[in-house]
């Protein structure tokens, strides 16, 4: 019996997932978060530039509303919230969908939480979450 049977037999409510779903789910919140992470990268290198051409103005005697306004600082900020906001859900779509995949391989919610350095009573919670499924969101 595989290990993946014997959950099955248990009633577990990822029994559903078909064999391999969740393997290829994680490998795709890998991606996602390797190109957030990119994307981040990018913002606050250009959040940088842009900082460090608001710093020379102002020391060239720009006024700092002179400044944010030249260098429209309330846009920047915004993109960097966004990009934050972008890659901390795909760090937690990651980590959801690798929680996921090592219960397919058959890892106890203990095995689980210890590769996570987290509970057992949140990788329960996590699994209740997502009955029948690779977790979405």
């Amino acid at each position: 019996m595989m290990a993946t049977d014997a959950v099955s037999a248990k009633g577990d409510p990822l029994s559903k997932i078909p064999p391999m779903a969740a393997k290829e789910q994680f490998v795709e919140d890998e991606i996602s978060h390797v190109e957030a992470g990119i994307r981040l990268i990018e913002g606050i290198l250009g959040f940088n530039e842009e900082t460090a051409a608001a710093i020379a103005d102002q020391e060239a005697g720009m006024t700092v509303t002179e400044a944010f306004a030249r260098h429209d600082s309330a846009a920047w900020s915004r993109r960097i919230s966004t990009l934050l906001e972008a890659y901390e859900e795909s760090r937690r779509e990651v980590r959801r969908s690798a929680v996921i995949a090592l219960k397919e391989e058959g890892r106890t919610a203990n095995e689980v939480a210890e590769a996570f350095g987290t509970t057992r009573q949140w990788v329960s919670q996590l699994f209740r979450k997502n009955k029948g499924g690779v977790a979405t969101g």
